[in-house]
């Protein structure tokens, strides 16, 4: 089955906090994921509004988007990563944009390709993993996929320019059956 071709396009912006904690809210609902980082650690939280006073870069991406953030003196730097154009507003395409979205590769079917998460299951309720690497449990527990016997994978598309792989979207967490 041949995939159809989308469109993906690349904006950056400039944006103070709140303005930054408006469209997170608007473009994002507690079904989205995060993956958030600060110097002292890093998460897998369920999306949240507040995700800004603590943490100080992350990404949430669901389906339909994802926002990239970095602290930067007093504002955040941000990157959107969607399939749907924006018109006017505060972001600006990157050099490049638009591009060609594709999965990894075309004979996967869909929803079985993604990076695997770390950690092998440690605790009969399936909330926690471990990871030696990691001096820490591993929590994905507020994903639908946490009772399953593996940690999820985190699906994404690629952004492509010609053949080369400009940006790599992530999508969501799935549970990974191939374990």
């Amino acid at each position: 089955m041949a995939d159809e071709t989308k469109t993906g396009y690349v904006y950056h912006a400039e944006l103070p906090p709140d303005e930054l904690a408006t469209m997170l809210a608007q473009l994002f609902d507690t079904n989205a994921a995060a993956i958030v980082r600060r110097v002292n650690g890093a998460a897998f939280p369920s999306f949240k509004p507040n995700l800004l006073d603590e943490w100080s870069e992350g990404q949430v991406f669901n389906d339909k988007a994802e926002l990239r953030w970095r602290r930067k003196a007093g504002k955040f730097a941000v990157l959107l990563l969607t399939e749907e154009k924006q018109e006017g507003g505060v972001f600006r395409p990157v050099k490049g944009a638009p591009f060609t979205v594709a999965f990894p590769t075309r004979e996967e079917k869909r929803d079985s390709h993604g990076l695997l998460l770390w950690g092998t299951r440690s605790d009969k309720a399936g909330k926690c993993w471990r990871e030696t690497r990691i001096p820490r449990s591993l929590n994905y527990s507020d994903f639908p996929v946490a009772d399953s016997k593996a940690p999820p994978r985190l699906s994404y598309k690629l952004y492509r320019e010609g053949e080369t792989v400009r940006w790599v979207r992530l999508v969501n967490l799935v549970e990974d059956t191939n374990r």
